[in-house]
């Protein structure tokens, strides 16, 4: 079996595996989504360099979420 079959072989696994068992909860709604910025200058000598990241905080009935943006 050459590469790329074997690479879309496990490709294909992936999204099959990814599908079949991911959860659906109809039940948990959104209670509130928090976005943060963060920016900080990681090096005094050169204060162009800013870097930024967004966290953002969903909250639901039963679990939350954190997802970070780096940009």
């Amino acid at each position: 079996m050459n590469f790329t079959n074997k690479r879309t072989l496990i490709i294909l696994f992936f999204f099959f595996f990814s599908f079949l068992l991911s959860q659906t909860t109809t039940s948990d709604s959104l209670r509130g989504e928090f976005t943060y910025l963060l920016q900080y200058k990681p090096n005094i000598l050169n204060r162009d360099n800013v870097y930024k990241e967004l966290f953002t905080m969903q909250i639901s009935n039963k679990r939350a979420f954190l997802l970070v943006k780096t940009g």
